[in-house]
Protein backbone atom coordinates (compact mmCIF):
# COMPACT_ATOMS: atom_id res chain seq x y z
CA UNK A 1 0.00 0.00 0.00
CA UNK A 2 1.55 3.29 -1.12
CA UNK A 3 1.37 6.45 0.92
CA UNK A 4 1.46 9.99 -0.40
CA UNK A 5 4.29 12.04 1.05
CA UNK A 6 3.09 15.27 2.60
CA UNK A 7 4.45 18.45 1.03
CA UNK A 8 6.44 20.81 3.23
CA UNK A 9 7.26 24.49 2.87
CA UNK A 10 10.76 25.34 1.62
CA UNK A 11 11.84 28.89 2.46
CA UNK A 12 15.64 28.46 2.17
CA UNK A 13 16.16 31.57 4.31
CA UNK A 14 19.66 30.65 5.44
CA UNK A 15 20.98 30.67 1.88
CA UNK A 16 19.11 33.81 0.80
CA UNK A 17 20.43 37.35 0.56
CA UNK A 18 18.55 40.24 2.17
CA UNK A 19 17.16 41.28 -1.21
CA UNK A 20 15.93 37.74 -1.90
CA UNK A 21 14.27 37.56 1.53
CA UNK A 22 12.45 40.85 0.92
CA UNK A 23 11.19 39.73 -2.50
CA UNK A 24 10.01 36.39 -1.11
CA UNK A 25 8.33 38.00 1.90
CA UNK A 26 6.39 40.51 -0.21
CA UNK A 27 5.35 37.69 -2.55
CA UNK A 28 4.04 35.65 0.39
CA UNK A 29 2.15 38.60 1.91
CA UNK A 30 0.56 39.39 -1.43
CA UNK A 31 -0.46 35.76 -1.96
CA UNK A 32 -1.99 35.45 1.53
CA UNK A 33 -3.84 38.77 1.49
CA UNK A 34 -7.60 38.02 1.39
CA UNK A 35 -6.81 34.38 0.63
CA UNK A 36 -9.81 32.27 1.65
CA UNK A 37 -7.63 29.19 2.08
CA UNK A 38 -5.70 30.91 4.88
CA UNK A 39 -8.24 33.15 6.65
CA UNK A 40 -6.24 33.84 9.85
CA UNK A 41 -2.45 33.76 9.26
CA UNK A 42 -0.25 33.37 12.33
CA UNK A 43 1.53 35.69 12.79
CA UNK A 44 -0.68 38.30 11.20
CA UNK A 45 0.22 39.74 7.81
CA UNK A 46 0.55 43.14 9.51
CA UNK A 47 3.28 41.70 11.73
CA UNK A 48 5.04 40.22 8.71
CA UNK A 49 4.77 43.52 6.82
CA UNK A 50 6.24 45.36 9.82
CA UNK A 51 9.20 42.95 9.91
CA UNK A 52 9.69 43.44 6.17
CA UNK A 53 9.73 47.22 6.57
CA UNK A 54 12.22 47.10 9.44
CA UNK A 55 14.59 44.81 7.55
CA UNK A 56 14.36 47.00 4.45
CA UNK A 57 15.18 50.13 6.47
CA UNK A 58 18.13 48.44 8.20
CA UNK A 59 19.41 47.20 4.83
CA UNK A 60 19.14 50.70 3.34
CA UNK A 61 20.95 52.20 6.35
CA UNK A 62 23.83 49.75 5.90
CA UNK A 63 24.15 50.53 2.18
CA UNK A 64 24.21 54.27 2.89
CA UNK A 65 26.78 53.76 5.66
CA UNK A 66 29.02 51.78 3.30
CA UNK A 67 28.80 54.54 0.72
CA UNK A 68 29.75 57.10 3.36
CA UNK A 69 32.67 54.97 4.58
CA UNK A 70 33.88 54.44 1.01
CA UNK A 71 33.84 58.21 0.38
CA UNK A 72 35.65 58.97 3.63
CA UNK A 73 38.26 56.28 2.95
CA UNK A 74 38.87 57.81 -0.47
CA UNK A 75 39.44 61.21 1.14
CA UNK A 76 41.70 59.58 3.71
CA UNK A 77 43.76 57.96 0.95
CA UNK A 78 44.13 61.34 -0.79
CA UNK A 79 45.34 62.98 2.42
CA UNK A 80 47.72 60.09 3.04
CA UNK A 81 49.16 60.54 -0.46
CA UNK A 82 49.60 64.26 0.18
CA UNK A 83 51.56 63.49 3.34
CA UNK A 84 53.66 60.96 1.42
CA UNK A 85 54.58 63.66 -1.08
CA UNK A 86 55.74 66.20 1.51
CA UNK A 87 57.64 63.52 3.47
CA UNK A 88 59.42 62.42 0.29
CA UNK A 89 60.42 66.04 -0.32
CA UNK A 90 61.66 66.31 3.25
CA UNK A 91 63.61 63.04 2.87
CA UNK A 92 65.33 64.40 -0.24
CA UNK A 93 66.33 67.51 1.71
CA UNK A 94 67.69 65.45 4.65
CA UNK A 95 69.58 63.12 2.32
CA UNK A 96 71.13 66.03 0.49
CA UNK A 97 72.08 67.84 3.69
CA UNK A 98 73.44 64.72 5.42
CA UNK A 99 75.62 63.93 2.38
CA UNK A 100 75.15 60.19 2.82
CA UNK A 101 76.08 60.03 6.50
CA UNK A 102 73.95 57.34 8.16
CA UNK A 103 74.13 58.79 11.69
CA UNK A 104 73.11 62.25 10.49
CA UNK A 105 70.12 60.81 8.63
CA UNK A 106 69.02 58.87 11.71
CA UNK A 107 69.27 62.04 13.80
CA UNK A 108 66.56 63.46 11.53
CA UNK A 109 64.26 60.67 12.71
CA UNK A 110 64.55 58.78 9.43
CA UNK A 111 65.64 55.25 8.60
CA UNK A 112 68.28 54.33 6.04
CA UNK A 113 68.17 51.74 3.28
CA UNK A 114 69.63 48.35 4.09
CA UNK A 115 73.01 47.56 2.48
CA UNK A 116 73.08 45.72 -0.84
CA UNK A 117 72.30 42.05 -0.66
CA UNK A 118 75.11 39.47 -1.11
CA UNK A 119 75.69 37.83 -4.49
CA UNK A 120 73.04 35.25 -5.27
CA UNK A 121 70.47 36.70 -2.91
CA UNK A 122 67.62 38.30 -4.91
CA UNK A 123 67.09 42.02 -4.67
CA UNK A 124 64.15 43.37 -2.70
CA UNK A 125 60.94 43.78 -4.72
CA UNK A 126 60.23 47.35 -5.81
CA UNK A 127 57.17 49.46 -6.56
CA UNK A 128 54.84 47.59 -4.22
CA UNK A 129 51.30 48.89 -4.69
CA UNK A 130 48.13 48.22 -2.69
CA UNK A 131 44.63 48.72 -4.12
CA UNK A 132 41.31 48.29 -2.30
CA UNK A 133 39.46 46.63 -5.18
CA UNK A 134 36.74 44.76 -3.29
CA UNK A 135 35.14 44.78 0.14
CA UNK A 136 37.53 43.39 2.80
CA UNK A 137 40.17 42.71 0.14
CA UNK A 138 43.44 44.35 -0.87
CA UNK A 139 45.15 43.61 -4.18
CA UNK A 140 48.94 43.87 -4.14
CA UNK A 141 51.34 44.09 -7.08
CA UNK A 142 55.07 44.70 -7.45
CA UNK A 143 57.84 44.42 -10.01
CA UNK A 144 59.02 40.87 -10.56
CA UNK A 145 62.50 40.03 -9.27
CA UNK A 146 64.99 38.15 -11.45
CA UNK A 147 65.62 34.67 -10.13
CA UNK A 148 62.76 34.73 -7.63
CA UNK A 149 60.85 31.47 -7.27
CA UNK A 150 58.23 32.86 -4.90
CA UNK A 151 57.35 35.89 -2.80
CA UNK A 152 56.49 36.17 0.87
CA UNK A 153 53.91 38.83 1.77
CA UNK A 154 53.58 40.13 5.32
CA UNK A 155 51.07 42.56 6.84
CA UNK A 156 50.61 44.60 9.99
CA UNK A 157 48.21 47.16 11.45
CA UNK A 158 50.92 48.72 13.64
CA UNK A 159 53.98 49.91 11.73
CA UNK A 160 55.66 51.05 14.96
CA UNK A 161 56.19 47.47 16.18
CA UNK A 162 58.66 45.31 14.28
CA UNK A 163 57.26 42.14 15.82
CA UNK A 164 53.70 42.90 14.70
CA UNK A 165 54.29 41.69 11.14
CA UNK A 166 52.75 38.36 10.17
CA UNK A 167 52.72 36.29 6.98
CA UNK A 168 49.66 37.09 4.86
CA UNK A 169 50.37 34.80 1.91
CA UNK A 170 53.05 33.27 -0.31
CA UNK A 171 52.75 33.89 -4.03
CA UNK A 172 54.56 32.51 -7.08
CA UNK A 173 53.57 35.60 -9.06
CA UNK A 174 54.37 39.28 -8.61
CA UNK A 175 50.89 39.93 -7.27
CA UNK A 176 48.59 38.70 -4.52
CA UNK A 177 45.08 39.27 -3.17
CA UNK A 178 44.75 39.49 0.60
CA UNK A 179 41.21 38.61 1.74
CA UNK A 180 39.10 38.66 4.91
CA UNK A 181 40.58 41.91 6.21
CA UNK A 182 38.79 44.22 8.62
CA UNK A 183 36.73 47.00 6.98
CA UNK A 184 37.80 50.54 7.84
CA UNK A 185 41.20 49.46 9.18
CA UNK A 186 44.55 50.58 7.79
CA UNK A 187 47.04 47.86 6.86
CA UNK A 188 50.69 47.96 5.85
CA UNK A 189 52.17 45.35 3.52
CA UNK A 190 55.70 44.33 2.54
CA UNK A 191 57.06 41.63 0.28
CA UNK A 192 60.33 39.70 -0.06
CA UNK A 193 61.58 37.60 -2.96
CA UNK A 194 62.70 34.01 -2.35
CA UNK A 195 65.31 32.31 -4.56
CA UNK A 196 67.58 29.26 -4.28
CA UNK A 197 70.24 31.35 -2.49
CA UNK A 198 67.82 32.67 0.10
CA UNK A 199 65.34 35.45 0.81
CA UNK A 200 65.78 39.07 -0.18
CA UNK A 201 65.44 42.09 2.03
CA UNK A 202 61.90 43.39 2.49
CA UNK A 203 60.40 45.90 0.10
CA UNK A 204 59.37 49.35 1.21
CA UNK A 205 55.92 48.98 2.81
CA UNK A 206 52.71 49.92 1.02
CA UNK A 207 49.61 50.92 2.96
CA UNK A 208 45.87 51.00 2.32
CA UNK A 209 42.58 51.34 4.14
CA UNK A 210 40.19 48.41 3.70
CA UNK A 211 36.71 49.11 2.33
Amino acid sequence: MSTTKKAKVKLNLRGSSVEEKLILSRQIVQALTENELFPSPIPSLNSVSTAIGELEKAHTDVKLARQTVSTKLSILDDKSSELDAVLNQLAAYVESTAKGDEITIKQAGMRVHAPKTPTGIPSAPEKLQAVAANEKEIELSWESVKGAKSYVVQLTTDLSKDDSWSVATISTKSKATIKNLESGKKYWFKVAAVASAGQSAWSDPATKYVI
